[in-house]
């Protein structure tokens, strides 16, 4: 046995200082600076393992690999330090074992690269998982890749403004690489952008093609580049054959992608109430209308149906902004059978151009369009003048009538003195 005890003292020895105590105790425990020691071997110091090349250091509640832990010194300049270190408290949350890097040369990357604390909880890039007075069992400060992530909720917190987060996800959250191609991001649940932050799809900037949902404390925005299609149908790629509503620079299209104003309609509109601002604070060079009657009855009305092409297959044609669906000769797309195959009242906008030019409208791809409502001033003054034309005849009626009755007076009269 004390054969034994002096080959284990020899071999510890060249790893001790020349102050360093050996104690070894009746139990055959070994102490180094340890006159009582508990352990097979029991040190008290900063005990260090390994050749020059990369060596082991441990110190009170740190583990250092290539780094000195008492002075977070690198042992090899050539190559990145590693310690481990534990913060003692007694909550569970603030007693925690983190991760720390440290630069050839021995400049510290970073104090937290991965820590777990005493509830479990793991932060990569954080030592306490509670964020903005939210506490999560998974905290990453940077960018995660998942190949393949299940989870009852995500939050993806923004530390540099302190917002509550950049996306808040409740529900079911799907994340699917699908081996770098398209990856695939599912949401079941609610999602939350906060004031400030957006959402991109397709791009990180407002250059090229690109899709982005902002908040920015008050108001919220949704800017696309170049159009945004509003698009129905039974899959979503082939089967997306109808738009419903479609945006672009010029304006809203509904059931059209030729836009030509602020508000283009392929089809009827339906609406409780329709209004047209006519304050006169915004108007000027206000004239009367006079002698509206005799431009009026040079209006021919007439009943029409509707073509084969709508306005979407009409553009086709002119080979203008090229629209989904609609075909030359094919049923108009958005418009629907009872509109397109019943029998309609109006005029054609050619002839009222030649009468009434202002009230016709010639968009950027030559369909023309009339202003229906214009005609309604025209009638009112048409129907003040036919009113006027009206009483001055019964004026001129009431005035013929007296005089008749003036003369069948006299005439009765002259009977009675003359006999007849």
């Amino acid at each position: 046995m004390k054969k034994f005890k002096f080959l284990i003292i020899f071999f510890i020895c060249p790893f001790l200082s020349s102050h360093a105590q050996i104690t070894v105790s009746p139990n055959n425990l070994i102490g180094i600076n340890n006159p009582n020691p508990l352990d097979a071997l029991d040190v008290i110091g900063n005990p260090v393992f390994g050749t020059a090349t990369e060596r082991l250091s441990l110190g009170s509640g740190s583990l250092g690999f290539n780094v000195r832990v008492a002075t977070e010194a690198i042992y090899n300049n050539g190559l990145f330090g590693y310690q481990f270190q534990h913060i003692g408290s007694s909550t569970a949350a603030n007693d925690y074992l983190a991760l720390q890097v440290y630069q050839p040369g021995g400049s510290l990357v970073t104090q937290s690269a991965l820590s777990i604390n005493g509830l479990g909880q793991v932060g990569i890039g954080y030592t306490n998982n509670t964020i903005n007075g939210i506490t999560y069992q998974l905290a990453v400060n940077g960018s995660l890749f998942a190949n393949s992530f299940t989870g009852n909720g995500i939050n993806i917190q923004n530390t540099l403004n302190g917002q509550n987060g950049i996306i808040s996800v409740g529900g079911t959250v799907t994340v699917n690489n699908n081996n770098g191609i398209n990856p695939i991001f599912t949401i079941n649940g609610n999602s939350y952008i906060p004031g400030g932050d957006s959402y991109w799809i397709n791009s990180s900037g407002d250059l090229g093609i690109h899709l982005r949902m902002l908040n920015n404390g008050n108001d919220s925005y949704i800017d696309t580049y170049p159009d945004l299609f509003f698009r129905t149908g039974s899959s979503a790629t082939s089967g997306m054959t109808h738009c419903p509503m479609y945006i672009n620079n010029s304006g809203v299209g509904f059931n059209t992608t030729s836009v030509v104003s602020a508000v283009t309609v392929s089809g009827t509109v339906t609406c409780t109430a329709l209004t047209q601002t006519s304050d006169a604070r915004i108007k000027t060079n206000i004239q009367s209308m006079t002698s509206t009657l005799g431009t009026l009855i040079q209006l021919r009305a007439v009943t029409y149906n509707l073509t084969s092409f709508s306005l979407p297959s009409i553009v086709k044609m002119n080979n203008k902004n090229d629209t989904i669906g609609a075909t030359g000769g094919s049923k108009p797309q958005g418009l629907d059978s009872i509109y397109i195959n019943r029998s309609h009242m109006g005029f054609l906008a050619q002839e009222i151009q030649t009468i009434y030019p202002n009230l016709v409208y010639t968009d950027k791809n030559g369909l023309m369009s009339i202003d229906y409502i214009g005609v309604i001033p025209i009638l009112v003054e048409s129907l003040k003048e036919e009113n006027a034309t009206i009483t001055t005849l019964q004026t001129t009626v009431t005035n013929l009538q007296a005089t008749i009755a003036s003369m069948q007076t006299a005439i009765t009269a002259l009977q009675k003195k003359t006999g007849i």
